[in-house]
This record gives structure tokens, sequence and C-alpha cells, in this order.
């Protein structure tokens, strides 16, 4: 009889606790509602590359070993292999989440020729990818200016037409647009006028192809600019890519839950429809120890402060939190989704589903 991991035993008890909790509510092919789906942020499928290179070395040390998602391997004490690009690995993600009761993935956006986009691919060329939905989660700085936008603007229409992209409850296209670096506007001229119209060339051509019109969820830090941002572009509902998190030097994980409650509240106060954001962790310590190129060392002798990733009944508890309040409040939140930080932002805070979600050798 083979080893049974500690990861496997979360894993089992995960998938008991996620699916009990969402399974009655994740039905988004036949209207039901909520809609649960979880953040991708696909740094662990090109492990040669200098992203894939610098995760590894953020979850080196032993301390963060079980914050690697299941396919990931210690090397030794402080080094670690993580290698997802494999269309097996896929096939399992997509296993894993259905079972979990999740809905849909909101892929973080990159160039087509990026290698953050090679697990996308990988769902693309699944034999199960219809087992799982997708949306866009494009990121501002990602999307070039104008012109690139327009240029893509036929194969989103293509994308946003597949039989797995997620649809809200009124059945039309979800995209995520992460407006967090507005510095990137000065490729729109400084102009969100210019960005809005962009986005009604877009809803036009869905509308030429017979597609409804796309749900657009504007995010940023602070939900006073979400709400400004959304009214310029004529977007529909404001998110985040995470929660206010707790200001406490030792904060746990329910001050966690509550943080994130009092942010929809803020949200709400901001903009007419929003989507709650759920927190599954927040423990920032990989980055603040092994800080990768893209982000800013702390201080010497700041200290770190983190909240402990949630266990699977807390997680449970915390998805719970959501679902309860879309369907307390269909007025701020008709489109019946709920998004969760995340499914695989494993060395960046988030208690990552990926990670506990599975078993590994």
């Amino acid at each position: 009889m083979s080893k049974v991991t500690r990861r496997q035993v979360l894993g089992a008890a995960l998938a008991g606790s996620l699916g009990a909790a969402l399974a009655p509510m994740a039905r988004a092919a036949t209207g039901g509602l909520p809609i649960v789906g979880a953040i991708r942020w696909d740094a662990w499928y090109d492990p040669d590359g200098q992203i894939g290179k610098a995760v590894e070395a953020s979850l080196g040390p032993s301390q963060f070993h079980s914050r690697m998602p299941f396919f990931g391997k210690a090397t030794d004490a402080d080094h670690v292999r993580i290698d997802g690009n494999h269309q097996d690995v896929m096939d399992r993600e997509i296993q894993m989440a259905k079972a979990a009761g999740l809905s849909y993935w909101a892929y973080c956006w990159y160039p087509q020729d990026s290698p953050m986009q090679n697990a996308w691919r990988l769902h693309q060329s699944s034999s199960i990818k219809d087992k799982m939905n997708w949306c866009l989660l494009w990121q501002f700085s990602n999307l070039g200016g104008r012109a690139a936008f327009e240029k893509n603007v036929p194969q989103v229409v293509k994308w946003l037409a597949q039989t797995n992209y997620q649809v809200t409850s009124e059945k039309r296209p979800l995209i995520y647009f992460n407006v967090d670096q507005p510095q990137t506007l000065a490729k729109w001229q400084n102009d969100w006028g210019m960005v809005a119209a962009a986005l009604d060339m877009l809803r036009a051509a869905c509308a030429a192809a017979g597609l409804a019109k796309p749900y657009l969820v504007v995010m940023n830090g602070s939900a006073e600019q979400a709400g400004d941002v959304m009214q310029k572009l004529g977007g529909d509902a404001i998110s985040n890519y995470i929660a206010q998190t707790p200001k406490s030097d030792t904060p746990s994980f329910d001050d966690l839950r509550a943080s994130a409650q009092h942010y929809w509240a803020d949200m709400a106060r901001h903009a007419p429809h929003i989507v709650p954001i759920v927190m599954t962790g927040w423990d920032t310590r990989p980055r603040k120890l092994n800080t990768p190129f893209w982000e800013h060392a702390p201080k010497r002798g700041q200290s770190i402060h983190y909240v402990p990733h949630g266990s699977p009944g807390e997680i449970k508890a915390a998805i719970g939190d959501a679902t309860q309040y879309v369907r307390a409040n269909p007025a701020i939140c008709p489109s019946g989704l709920v998004l969760v930080y995340s499914w695989n932002e494993c060395d960046e805070g988030g208690g990552c589903l990926v990670s506990v979600y599975a078993g590994g050798d």
C-alpha cells in the first residue's frame, strides 16, 4: 500500500468541505446561483523561465514547501522544482476544481506568446476542457494601447463564444478588468474615454456575432476608484484581486474573513453592483524573504505581518460567507458571481486551493 501524505489527507478533507459547500451552489450551466470561481496566476508552468525560477526561489525554504502546487517537488531542504507544463497536470486540475464545486477560473491575462499563458493553452487543449469554465482577467498593464486592443477584438469575440467561457446568470460573457496600474493609461493618451470607446467596439463586435453584451467587472484596490472607473468605462460591477487585510499585528483567519465582509460593504457604497472577493489566506513571507525581481524587498528589520492560511473548514466558511451575501443581496449582486483568491497564487499570499486540494507522492 502506498504511503498517504499529509497533503493527500488535506486534499481529501478540502474535497469534502468545498464540495459540500459549493456543489449545490455552483450551477452556472443551469442558471443556478451563486457562481463561484477562482483566480489563476500561472507562474508554475515555465520552470526554466525567469518568472518560474523566481517563484521556485520564493517557495524554496522548507517552511514553505507545503505552499507548492501538488505537482511541485522538494529537491532538498532549500530548493524546489515546480513544473506544471504538462497536459496530465492540467487535466487533473480541471478534475480537482470540478470536484470542489468551482464553476470557473479567472485567468490573469498576458500576451499570447508569454509562458504565463501556458496553463491556459493546456486548458484549451484538454479533452475535458468543458468540465471547467474560464474567463479573462485583463490586467490593464498588459493590454497595450488602443491599436493593439482593437487588433485583438476579433480573437476576443471568438474566446467569449466558446462553450466553456463563463457567463453570468443572464448569459453575458464575464470579463474582469484589473486597473490597479493606472499609470498605464498613458498608452491611451491619459483618456479613459478612449478606453471606453475601445470597449464599445468590443461590445458591438459581440452583438454582431450574436453574443450578449460582456459583463465588465472593474477591479481596483480602492473601491472608490473602482466605482469611478466603472462609470467611465460603462462597466457593470466592481471587485478586486484581494480584499482588505486585517491591520492587527497578529491577525487570525477569522479577522481576514471579517475584513473581507467589510470590504464588500465598502464596494457596495461605491458601485451599484459588486462581485464579492473571498480570501483563503494572506501570508506574504515567501516573497518578502526571497523577493522576486518584480517586487521590492522589505526594509531591513521590517516585521512581516501575515494571516495563517485557512483550514478546509475555514475556507468553506469564508466561501459560504460570500455565497450567502450574494443570495441575500440580489440587487447588489445580480450577476450571481463570487471570486476566490486564489487557485494558485501560491507564493504571493493566498492559501491556494491547488496546494491543499490535492496530493502528491
